[in-house]
């Protein structure tokens, strides 16, 4: 008998490159995801909708940029009170690879979710993000944090979830957001975090902390402490602070539906991963100055990893058919692309369907 699962993406609203630092994040999981259908079966064989390569037998292969490498960490790294037995794992999907909505995080949490009900394992949903982040971690070689597993895992229907994630531990935070809402807009600017500054980034945190002698979460550490800092670690350590600082502003003013705050942050907080952080990169630059450009746009910032991938943004209803149509036509005309919008509902966390 098969077993179908699924389980979302996530746009992070404010927060970024701050979990693996213990901070706090905004991330609501998204109505785009990933399906996967696990079947009993004499040998494992693991196959894709969206790609022609698949994976049969038991002898498991190393990473080498398959996007099978995902579900062979999964049955790798599963605990061994309760062994996998061979199976076929079928995965479709609507995330765009690469964007930046955690199309990665999705795939492991959806076949752990999998695995966790057919083996009757009994593991919590933040048990099952923290093995997926092992995944990353551990099989992938990405130093993550827990945000994009612990949203597509915990997602709540009309709530982003308010993640300390030095727990990790989160509350919901209702999304009333009257005549206004969050779009999503894919830059089309190809990602690569394995291979990027990505880790670089985690590494000069690493090295801020060591000099500065802390041994708790970095986020939540003294800005004052940064004077003792040289330039180049000075700017990270900015924006790490400043963030967490946004992310408890955002959720204020999520309690007040105070959209033109809510915007007004994301601006502040883009700027930051920008100068600061210096992860954003030429195409989603572009992207945001094209859609706070627009009247009707409240604020704009990248998300996720950076480098790349996607940005989201807060635009009042009455003017988003306008917004889309004239950032499509000046992005296509500054980077030679033509960005996707895609609606920003938040939606429910992995499931069995």
């Amino acid at each position: 008998m098969s077993l179908r699962v699924f389980a979302p993406g996530r746009v992070n609203l404010i927060g970024d490159h701050i979990d693996y630092l213990g901070g706090d994040v905004l991330p609501m999981a998204l109505p785009l995801g990933t399906e996967v259908t696990l079947t009993p079966a004499d040998a494992f064989e693991f196959v894709s909708a969206q790609y022609p390569e698949r994976w049969t037998g038991d002898d498991w292969p190393q990473p080498s940029g398959q996007w099978f490498d995902y579900v062979v960490g999964c049955i790798q790294l599963w605990p061994d009170s309760t062994p996998v037995r061979p199976c076929r794992i079928a995965v479709t999907g609507d995330l765009p690879r690469g964007s930046g909505l955690s199309s990665s995080a999705s795939l492991e949490v959806a076949v752990l979710t999998a695995l966790n009900a057919w083996l009757n394992a009994g593991l919590s949903p933040t048990e099952v993000a923290l093995l997926g982040q092992r995944v990353e971690r551990e099989w992938i070689g990405l130093n993550c944090g827990i945000m994009d597993q612990y949203a597509s895992a915990w997602g709540a229907a009309g709530h982003a979830l308010h993640v300390d994630c030095s727990g990790p531990r989160h509350v919901q935070v209702p999304l009333t957001l009257g005549d206004s809402g969050f779009w999503v807009v894919n830059s089309k600017a190809p990602r690569g975090l394995p291979g990027s500054l990505y880790n670089e980034r985690v590494a000069e945190t690493a090295e801020i902390a060591s000099r500065l002698g802390i041994a708790g979460a970095l986020a939540r550490a003294d800005v004052n402490a940064a004077d003792a800092l040289p330039p180049r670690l000075r700017q990270r350590f900015r924006h790490v602070v400043s963030e967490q600082r946004r992310v408890g502003q955002f959720v204020e003013a999520a309690a007040a539906r105070d959209v033109l705050s809510m915007g007004a942050l994301m601006n502040e907080s883009h700027a930051s991963l920008r100068d600061d952080y210096e992860v954003s990169g030429e195409d989603l630059d572009a992207l945001q100055a094209a859609l706070v450009a627009c009247p009707g746009v409240l604020g704009a910032r990248m998300t996720g990893g950076g480098f790349g991938g996607c940005v989201v943004a807060l635009i009042r209803n009455d003017a988003a058919a306008s917004v889309r149509d004239q950032v499509r036509s000046d992005y296509q005309t500054s980077r030679g692309r033509t960005p996707d919008f895609i609606g920003g509902t938040p939606s429910a966390g992995a499931r069995v369907l």
